[in-house]
């Protein structure tokens, strides 16, 4: 399992929906395909929420060489810390981070 530097999302107002997409292409050989989302979890990187995991909105759900994963409101003031880890068809298992500040 390997991660890579974690993306930084544009900030989002705490009203607003947003969908953050993760891209899996550069750990992708040619022909390899995502076979299954293992996880894709979040957390207050910066901040305070008693219940970061309310600004999931719904699943993730593999697009490609993507995975997008729904989000809504969230605190404003608060930065989330989202993790999506991958089991790849040739086994890889790569994972990928970014995070958001809500306004």
């Amino acid at each position: 399992m390997s991660c890579s530097t974690a993306n930084r999302f544009p900030n989002k107002h705490h009203l607003e929906d947003a969908t953050l997409e993760f891209d899996f292409a550069a750990s992708m050989a040619s022909g390899v395909t995502i076979s299954q989302i293992i996880t894709a979890s979040i957390e207050v990187l910066a901040g305070e929420d008693p219940d970061p995991s309310s600004v999931l909105d719904g699943v993730a759900a593999a697009s490609g060489t993507r995975i997008l994963v729904p989000i809504k409101d969230g605190l404003p003031g608060v930065s989330y810390l989202f993790t999506v880890e991958v089991l790849l068809s040739d086994g890889g298992n790569p994972v990928m981070q970014g995070y958001i500040t809500i306004l």
